[in-house]
């Protein structure tokens, strides 16, 4: 029961991490990972720990909103979690991409809203176009695009799996 609501189908699904799948396909780098499973970005992160360690993963985007309550998992969790692994975090806005160098408070409101991270290594991103231009040049035209959702419990799309690096 969850809200009082009764289910009575079951499905089991085999759940993988990210750092198992990359390893599996051979894949050393990500350009961008697209999250979007509910609330859970805090355990899909976790399972591409490694990833993140060794500065695999370029950039990426994930949701933050009321999902966040019911898996219990606060914006705060999240910068921490990305601070320690040294990436920074923008908020994205239609116009532009807020660098948020620093957890506050006052972030933690529930609202639908939409993150990217990045390496701290990488150049800043100011709008949400710099993202999508990040695929137009020549260097990263074999680019590995994963989206990691949660309708399709750790399913992955990869969009040209030749390397650049």
């Amino acid at each position: 029961n969850h809200l009082d609501i009764a289910t009575s189908h079951q499905e089991s699904v085999l759940l993988r991490s990210l750092d198992d799948v990359c390893a599996e396909f051979t894949i050393e780098t990500i350009h961008l990972l697209k999250l979007d499973v509910e609330g859970h970005e805090l355990a899909v992160l976790e399972g591409g720990r490694q990833l993140f360690v060794d500065g695999r993963i370029r950039y990426g985007q994930f949701e933050y909103g009321g999902c966040n309550i019911d898996s219990r998992v606060l914006l705060a969790d999240l910068f921490a979690w990305f601070t320690a692994v040294g990436y920074r975090l923008f908020k994205m806005y239609p116009d532009r991409l807020q660098p948020v160098d620093r957890y506050v408070q006052g972030l933690e409101n529930f609202q639908y809203q939409n993150w990217v991270f990045a390496r701290r290594d990488l150049p800043k991103l100011y709008n949400p176009h710099d993202l999508a231009g990040l695929f137009t040049r020549p260097r990263l035209a074999a680019a590995v695009v994963i989206a990691v959702a949660a309708v399709l419990p750790w399913a992955y799309f990869i969009r040209n799996l030749a390397r650049d690096d």
